[in-house]
């Protein structure tokens, strides 16, 4: 067995986008309730959720994957991203075939 490290993590929630923001978000108390803005919900006997409202794709993944990839995708393409970089992995020059990212998401 090999030991596993955990150097970075990266997270996408409504309340803060980014492990700082995020953490700032638990802190403040900072509520990511509210309604629903990505699609109608008029019709719905609920129209509060907690959505990721401030999120853009292209910041993360180029235009063209954005366009061919589920918002869960690219969410995923995000975090992985930005635990990437908080772990200072950006220059460090490994080797990617030995490099993982676990991903998480409640449904």
């Amino acid at each position: 067995m090999s030991d596993v490290v955990v150097t970075g993590i990266g997270v996408v929630t409504p309340i803060g986008i980014g492990a700082d923001a995020f953490w700032d978000g638990l802190l403040s108390g900072r509520s990511g309730a509210g309604r629903i803005e990505a699609f109608d919900a008029s019709s719905h006997p609920v129209q509060i959720a907690c959505e990721v409202g401030d999120f853009d794709a292209t910041d993360y993944m180029d235009a063209r994957n954005v366009a061919r990839a589920d918002r869960f995708t690219h969410m995923a393409v995000a975090a992985a991203r930005l635990a990437w970089q908080e772990a200072g992995c950006e220059d460090a020059g490994f080797d990617r075939a030995r490099v993982g990212a676990i991903l998480g998401t409640g449904i």
